[in-house]
C-alpha cells in the first residue's frame, strides 16, 4: 500500500498511459475485483485503495466501476437486513456467508459516542480494538 501511494505521489496519474502509473492502478482495480472481504483489516485496506484510485482518476474524471462496486459491497455488509436487495451484489461479496455481516454495528447505542478520527495505514495489518465499542467505533 505504501508503494501505491509513493506512485500515486511521485508520478503523473492524469496522463493516459504512463510506465508507472498505469500498472498501479490496474493493481489498485484488480485487488479491488478480486480479493475476498473477510475481516476489518481487508476492509481498512480495501478503503485505502479507494482513496488512492480517486486521487488517480480525480483530474482526468475517469470512471472506476471497480470502486463503485467495493462501495456497494461494504454498504451491503453494514444494511442490518437482506431481505430485499435491489441491487447486485457480485464478487468478491455475497448475499449470504460468513463474513456477510461483517461491518454490522453490534450496539445501536454506540453510534451515539462515535467521534470521526483519522485511521493508521498501520490498521490495514491489524486492528487493535479491545472493547466492542472500540470495534463498533471502528466500522
Amino acid at each position: 500500500l505504501i508503494y501505491l501511494r509513493i506512485a500515486t505521489l511521485l508520478f503523473p496519474a492524469s496522463d493516459f498511459r504512463h510506465p508507472v502509473t498505469t500498472p498501479a492502478f490496474l493493481y489498485i482495480s484488480q485487488t479491488l475485483t478480486k480479493c475476498a472481504v473477510v475481516s476489518l483489516e481487508s476492509v481498512c485496506a480495501g478503503l485505502i485503495l479507494c482513496c488512492l484510485a480517486v486521487e488517480c482518476v480525480s483530474l482526468s474524471k475517469r470512471f472506476v466501476p471497480e470502486l463503485i462496486n467495493y462501495l456497494l459491497g461494504l454498504l451491503h455488509l453494514a444494511v442490518p437486513t437482506h431481505t430485499s436487495t435491489e441491487y447486485h451484489v457480485v464478487h468478491p461479496f455475497r448475499l449470504q456467508g460468513k463474513s456477510s455481516e461483517l461491518l454490522r454495528v453490534c450496539d445501536p447505542q454506540s453510534a451515539n459516542s462515535w467521534t470521526r478520527k483519522n485511521i493508521l495505514l498501520s490498521s490495514a495489518h491489524k486492528v487493535t480494538v479491545t472493547t466492542e465499542t472500540e470495534k463498533d467505533h471502528f466500522k
